[in-house]
């Protein structure tokens, strides 16, 4: 059976301006002279024009610098030395939660954050919420307890935001952990 008949097709042309910068300059692009209006005028660029403003970018990290970045952001920690490393304790609301450097001393190259809760949920609950959620991972210890852990790689390079933003993920993911597992 032959299609019903097609709408007739119609050329249609969009024209638009394009701002100079992205294909030079001509008449239709270029600013009417005079004054720039007070809302157009851009706060000025640290650095130089068109130079990039570089981020520092961490592959290792000490216990120190770690501390003193999170404190600066109103992450407040507490170091517990244990032999000669040490890891910080920070909340989550009404929980406890540990940041564990790992690598050489005393640069580290990889961050875990690190939960437990006392509660005995069911191991189906716990594989459930790993099969649902990307980042953290969570497992029942040796008592049957449940642990939440998610993990930093430094080495590749990450920045101060980078962390923070972790820290935040984390604290997502406890939250949920919580509400979807251990008070379930």
């Amino acid at each position: 059976m032959p299609s019903p008949n097609p709408l007739p097709r119609t050329k249609v042309t969009i024209r638009r301006r394009v701002p100079s910068f992205f294909c030079g300059e001509d008449a239709s692009t270029k600013p009417a002279a005079g004054p720039v209006p007070a809302a157009d005028i851009q706060p000025p660029t640290e650095g130089r024009p068109h130079e990039p403003i570089v981020a520092e970018v961490f592959t290792s990290i000490t216990i120190d610098h770690l501390e003193a970045l999170l404190d600066a952001h109103g992450i407040v920690t507490r170091r517990t030395q244990v032999g000669e490393g040490a890891y910080l304790k920070f909340n989550i609301g009404p929980f406890k939660a540990l940041i564990f450097p790992y690598g050489s001393m005393p640069e580290f190259s990889s961050l875990q954050f690190h939960i437990g809760f006392k509660a005995r949920p069911d191991q189906q609950a716990v594989n459930r919420w790993n099969q649902e959620n990307r980042y953290g991972r969570a497992f029942l210890d040796a008592e049957g307890d449940p642990i939440l852990q998610y993990d930093i790689d430094l080495e590749g390079g990450a920045t101060k935001e980078v962390i923070l933003e972790a820290q935040k993920t984390f604290r997502t993911l406890v939250e949920d952990f919580n509400e979807s597992v251990v008070e379930a």
